[in-house]
């Protein structure tokens, strides 16, 4: 009996006996038997029985990626092999075990329940438990190439691109290349309808966990056999892939590195001949939007029809295909939730760089490296006083109206760039919209440090922040000042002055500025964040001959006895920063 698995990270294998001692003999299966249709709960123990094995499934939590929902994560698979006698005579030798403990334990309530528990187990494990069948297995032999191949009339394109490219796309057991197995391969030729679409059996793993995501279950894979090498070659062969580029859709390289980790494991040659693109490497988007950039979520933006709850390999076939011919052949921009597609005259705002490091690449742009100095000149502390009446609310409100607000009081003179801004948004064509479920509050500028609603449900919301906002304006006249006095030596300051680089590929917009200095403005800890290097690229830009300074407007909160947050300071912090090119 091949036990492949059993070297497999986070699989355990147990006999019969342990199993039942770790578990307490299958204690709390009732409430926690596993449903393959349904997404596993984070930080949850899951029982599974099939006809020849006992798994007891661990499940932690995961956060893969920016701008994503957790999603459960496997932490240890425990498993048995059943003999179809063992696991039925453990349970009656336990219960005659516990019962001869009985007369010497006559008030343990422990000893009564566990041996109630064990009464109704004997009693029903015969029907608990699936009917035994021989131990798991691997098929062996070959399938042909054409056994997987069939012709849909019906998608073939039109377009010129068709005869170029096919599309791969791949469904897993899991995320990891090395241990998780791969369940189903299909690829899809555009030119004529071809498809091949083939399962595969499990070979790393005891037992299928993604079917709620992939439809692929335990019994669908079971009499299927690995890919031998000639069906390798007769597929290359087949669709013509050494001429071809092999298109798939995924974050990082994930479709390929899984499909060649199985080559390597099954030593099948021919992978080093293919050329393969990962379609989503034309997508830039903003850090937050990264998470939400997923095949399906494009399709419905583009209005591509066919996204199904279920994922099977085939079906995203057809709708990379389409994403593709329709516009991913094309450089495409996402950022607040439009989807457009990239223009090489876009002056690309400096901001969006380092979250979107792909825009240089679409542009042609060479990004210097760089090095900065900063010095502290200038620390304050709201009063604590003050501090007690002030909140720090859940978005980004609060940063957006302290910015207001120092405007306000320092007089900034507002630059007019809207127009220049508005027709240079305009070289991005936009195709779609995405969904989000970040909520934007609608407010405009009251032109004196507050903000006024939009819309009736958001009033009461704004009326706090302008409360909050008094409070802070009554306690930082002595910042105003010496912005005004130190740094900006009394002379008129700008606000949202733009300036360019020196290919005009590039702008920035300066927070406040005059001709001698730019100060830059951020609602949290400029130079202990991810987003150091954005805010230096930003003042690189801004800087000509100018003086550069940077501001941290920092909430630091304090979690309370009773677990919530409460703002703790609320600290203004002033650094000079000298910023130049590292040597190449």
């Amino acid at each position: 009996m091949q036990k492949m698995f059993l070297k497999a990270s986070k699989t355990k294998v147990v006999s019969i006996k342990d199993f039942y001692e770790e578990t307490g003999c299958l204690k709390g299966y009732k409430h926690s038997e596993w449903k393959k249709e349904k997404e596993p709960d984070f930080w949850t123990i899951y029982y599974k029985f099939t006809s020849n094995l006992l798994l007891w499934i661990d499940f932690g939590c995961s956060m893969k990626k920016y701008g994503t929902k957790p999603t459960p994560k496997l932490e240890e698979i425990m498993v048995a092999f059943r003999d179809g006698e063992t696991e039925y005579q453990l349970i009656s030798e336990k219960l005659n075990e516990l019962k001869s403990q009985k007369p010497k334990s006559k008030r343990s309530k422990a000893l009564t329940e566990e041996i109630e528990w064990l009464e109704y187990l004997d009693k029903n494990i015969r029907e608990i438990l699936p009917p035994f069948t021989k131990p798991f297995k691997f098929n062996t032999g070959e399938k042909t190439c054409a056994e997987s191949i069939t012709i849909d009339e019906t998608k073939i394109s039109k377009s010129e691109l068709a005869s170029q490219y096919v599309v791969l796309d791949i469904e897993t057991n899991g995320l990891r290349t090395a241990n998780d197995d791969l369940l189903s391969i299909s690829i899809f030729d555009p030119s004529n309808g071809k498809i091949y679409n083939r399962l595969l059996p499990l070979e790393l793993q005891p037992t299928v966990l993604t079917t709620y995501i992939n439809g692929i279950d335990d019994s669908d894979i079971e009499k299927e056999v690995p890919i031998s090498q000639k069906e390798f070659n007769d597929l290359i062969s087949e669709f013509n892939l050494e001429n071809r580029t092999i298109l798939f859709y995924a974050g990082g390289n994930f479709d390929f590195d899984f499909l060649d980790k199985y080559c390597k494991r099954h030593k099948i040659e021919g992978m080093e001949r293919l050329t393969f693109k990962n379609i989503k490497s034309n997508i830039a988007a903003e850090r937050f939007m990264e998470g939400k950039i997923t095949k399906d979520n494009l399709c419905v933006a583009l209005g591509i029809e066919g996204v199904s709850e279920k994922h099977s390999s085939i079906n995203d076939c057809f709708l990379e295909w389409q994403l593709f011919e329709q516009a991913l052949h094309k450089n495409i921009f996402v950022k607040e939730k439009g989807v457009y597609i990239f223009s090489d005259e876009y002056v690309i705002p400096s901001s969006y760089l380092a979250e979107c490091p792909k825009l240089a690449q679409f542009s042609g742009i060479e990004i210097p490296k760089l090095k900065y100095r900063k010095r502290l000149l200038y620390e304050y502390y709201l009063p604590a006083d003050l501090i007690k009446k002030v909140k720090k609310f859940p978005n980004n409100i609060s940063g957006i109206s302290v910015e207001r607000l120092i405007n306000y009081m320092i007089g900034a003179k507002e630059c007019d760039n809207t127009e220049f801004l508005c027709e240079n948004s305009k070289k991005l064509q936009k195709i779609g919209q995405l969904v989000t479920n970040r909520i934007a509050i609608p407010v405009k500028d009251a032109k004196d440090g507050s903000f006024i609603s939009f819309f009736p449900e958001y009033e009461e919301h704004v009326k706090r922040v302008n409360e909050v906002n008094k409070i802070i304006k009554s306690g930082i006249e002595e910042v105003i000042d010496f912005i005004k006095k130190e740094l900006f030596k009394n002379k008129e300051i700008r606000t949202q002055e733009i300036t360019f680089s020196e290919n005009n590929k590039i702008l920035a917009l300066c927070d406040l500025s005059t001709d001698d200095a730019v100060l830059e403005i951020k609602t949290f800890d400029i130079f202990n964040s991810y987003k150091t290097e954005s805010v230096i690229r930003q003042m690189y830009y801004q800087k000509g001959k100018k003086k550069l300074y940077a501001m941290s407007i920092i909430f630091e909160m304090k979690r309370t006895s009773r677990g919530d947050f409460r703002l703790n300071n609320l600290i203004f912090r002033i650094h000079k920063v000298m910023i130049s090119k590292e040597k190449e």
